[in-house]
């Protein structure tokens, strides 16, 4: 199947000038590049009419089926929330409610020209099959557990890595250091120490998690994770609000990406990520929406303009490169961080109707862009989403359907 998206504007996100032309797909991959192309041959023409083409945008941090967590825990601050409200429920999840609630955030990622993202969730399994049921890329976290040992941690990691052109694919990390045991401690650091790969994880993201840390180890998470050897082979850390010096020296050192989620971390009011300092660092930084029960819109415009308020002196086209090329290569997924011939076509179309663009191309997207402007999504060479109408194989209304099943028989279990 070969489709032409003919008479477009262009930004790659590979620091090139913005391009006006043709991009022809081939299969699930970007054949060419350039103006004029050739229809001849091809299956399906698409008239772009001067409409912005760009790399889908990539979410780097989230747990995209916290969407039947959506509406409680209201003003609780982190630790409270996570404690009080969510891991209670969480406990009363099935596979199967997992899969449900899944579909659903995978959605609305697609309406929001969100081509991937990188989940950290129980039963990634399940988060795996409803993303590929519904042609989404996803990077699953795996983490050891009573039901995922170290030997199945390897086995999925080399079953779903060694996938050719696979929608999913999986990495290794924890939630965090303050709900690390012993056990998950040691099998993690065996496997990543046995694969050699890069490490995942929360990492200072309240003082209070800092000051616990402090408490029990006498230093910071950083320094604790980086001293125990996870981060020798890399890897990312979310959030990281409350960095030292130190700790950002270690980072830096060892390689590791920072991944901010500016949305989640106003809604839980656990800080401001210190982007300014850590891209005067020289970090390429990353941007992930968090879960939906903390952010209610997963929606990476929201994210962006967030980081913008914070952050007015970082020029646009950096912000926009986070959440795209950025946050691409924290998740490992270096064959859709731009748009290049050969690379594979995760492409979004942004309407320049609703984009006022006379300047500053990059600034009107991160300022005036929103889910509205998204005219098209396309993963993997197939269009997803056009013209405001979802193209999926699925029944979209019982989808929302089956995940307020699992957010009422939950409270129910949780009241009884």
């Amino acid at each position: 199947m070969k489709i032409l998206l003919k008479n477009a504007r262009i930004i790659k996100m590979d620091d090139s000038p913005m391009l006006e032309g043709d991009i022809l797909i081939n299969g699930n991959k970007i054949e060419k590049i350039g103006k004029n192309i050739d229809e001849k041959g091809i299956n399906q023409v698409i008239n772009c009419e001067g409409n912005i083409l760009l790399p889908g945008f990539k979410n780097a941090h989230a747990h995209t089926a916290m969407t039947f967590l959506r509406g409680g825990g209201e003003g609780l601050a982190l630790q409270d929330w996570l404690f009080t409200y969510c891991f209670p429920r969480e406990d009363k999840l099935t596979p199967n409610d997992v899969y449900c609630a899944t579909k659903v955030g995978v959605v609305e990622y697609i309406q929001a020209g969100i081509t991937a993202s990188f989940d950290m969730y129980f039963f990634p399994i399940m988060i795996g099959k409803a993303s590929e049921e519904l042609g989404f890329r996803m990077v699953l976290q795996g983490m050891y557990n009573s039901y995922t040992d170290k030997k199945e941690l390897i086995r999925l990691y080399n079953e779903y890595n060694s996938k050719e052109n696979s929608f999913i694919t999986y990495q290794v990390g924890v939630h965090a250091e303050y709900t690390l045991g012993d056990e998950s401690k040691d099998n993690t650091l065996e496997v990543i120490n046995e694969l050699k790969i890069p490490f995942f994880t929360h990492i200072s993201e309240t003082e209070h998690e800092v000051k616990e840390c402090y408490e029990r180890h006498g230093v910071s998470p950083v320094k604790y994770f980086a001293d125990k050897g996870f981060y020798d082979f890399g890897g990312a850390g979310y959030h990281c609000i409350f960095f030292s010096d130190d700790d950002i020296k270690i980072f830096k050192e060892k390689g590791v990406s920072i991944i901010t989620c500016p949305g989640s971390n106003q809604y839980l009011n656990d800080g401001v990520c210190p982007v300014q300092k850590y891209l005067d660092n020289g970090f390429d930084v990353a941007i992930g929406t968090d879960g939906p029960a903390s952010n209610y819109d997963l929606n990476m415009f929201l994210e962006m303009r967030i980081l913008r308020e914070n952050n007015p002196n970082i020029p646009a086209y950096e912000i926009l490169k986070m959440a795209t090329r950025n946050s691409a290569l924290a998740m490992k997924l270096n064959n859709c961080d731009t748009l290049q011939e050969g690379k594979l076509a995760d492409i979004i179309m942004l309407d320049s109707n609703l984009i006022s663009d006379r300047i500053d191309i990059a600034d009107s997207i991160v300022t005036n862009g929103n889910k509205d402007s998204v005219k098209m999504t396309m993963i993997d060479g197939k269009i997803l989403y056009m013209n405001k109408k979802l193209l999926l194989n699925e029944d979209v209304s019982k989808m929302y359907e089956d995940c307020e099943k699992v957010k009422e028989r939950i409270n129910g279990e949780i009241l009884c």
